[in-house]
């Protein structure tokens, strides 16, 4: 039987444990300012995927 890879965290791309939630470990595990600086980050990356099409 195959097995599933297991969920990654997009900010610091640990692997999430089976019965944790990637919501729970995002608030747990990381500051305001890193997911910011994340969110932020890949905002920009998807304007600048739009321009370039």
């Amino acid at each position: 039987m195959a097995t599933r890879a297991g969920l990654e965290c997009p900010v610091c791309h640990e692997e999430i444990g089976r019965g944790e939630q990637l919501e729970a470990h995002l608030y747990n595990d990381h500051s305001k300012r890193a997911l910011a600086g994340f969110v932020a980050t890949e905002a920009v990356a998807m304007e600048e995927d739009d321009i370039s099409e």
